[in-house]
């Protein structure tokens, strides 16, 4: 059966303006904490790996336009935010949970399969960058396309029986992520400000969902 979804990664409204202008009938819309996560970005990490991330994002929201042309889906807006780039159709657009799973899923795959391309190539930084890229999107927040699929997912199951289950489950899945991804970001010492402050944004966009 098919149910009223997004399409595209839901994301809160945080506090903070958002300066858009419309091309081709699809809105582009630049959140304020695009430009606070790429200052950080630039100021922590070297030019190349910055211009890797792009690469990776861009390939990334390709896969999705793809699928979205495949099953005839129109996106309505481009969001830029700090955590990437989201897709948004309008909400009223019905879509079977199958279909939203291809879609969805389509960015990270196609980040794994350019990773696995980079690594053949020996660009061992694309690939790494490719590679971070998709698991990251995989993660269990509605901000991100593995969050907004697993929603989905419980909301098809549990919404019409047990709203407030759905809620308390979802809150333990991403309230556990979070301790777990600061617990290995604090002992492997390997996280610089800009994943830090990606991390804040996932967890304010679930707080104020």
């Amino acid at each position: 059966s098919e149910h009223r979804i997004y399409l595209a990664k839901a994301s809160a409204m945080v506090v903070g303006g958002m300066v858009s202008i419309t091309i081709g009938g699809v809105e582009i819309a630049v959140d304020f904490t695009a430009p606070a996560i790429a200052a950080l970005l630039l100021l922590t990490t070297p030019i190349r790996d910055c211009a890797i991330l792009l690469l990776a994002c861009m390939i990334h929201e390709s896969a999705h336009f793809l699928f979205l042309g495949i099953f005839r889906k129109m996106p309505a807006r481009l969001r830029i935010s700090g955590v990437g780039l989201h897709l948004d159709v309008p909400e009223a657009v019905l879509c079977p949970l199958p279909v939203l799973t291809a879609i969805l899923l389509a960015g990270a795959a196609a980040n794994f399969t350019a990773a696995l391309l980079f690594f053949a190539m020996h660009i061992p930084d694309a690939a790494m960058g490719n590679l971070s890229l998709g698991v990251w999107n995989l993660l269990p927040y509605r901000a991100a396309d593995g969050g907004t699929l697993l929603y989905a997912w419980l909301e098809e199951r549990m919404l019409e029986r047990n709203t407030e289950r759905l809620l308390w489950i979802w809150r333990a899945v991403w309230i556990t992520a979070t301790a777990l991804l600061a617990a290995v970001f604090l002992i492997s010492g390997g996280a610089n400000p800009s994943v830090w402050g990606m991390l804040i944004f996932l967890v304010l966009s679930e707080l104020l969902q």
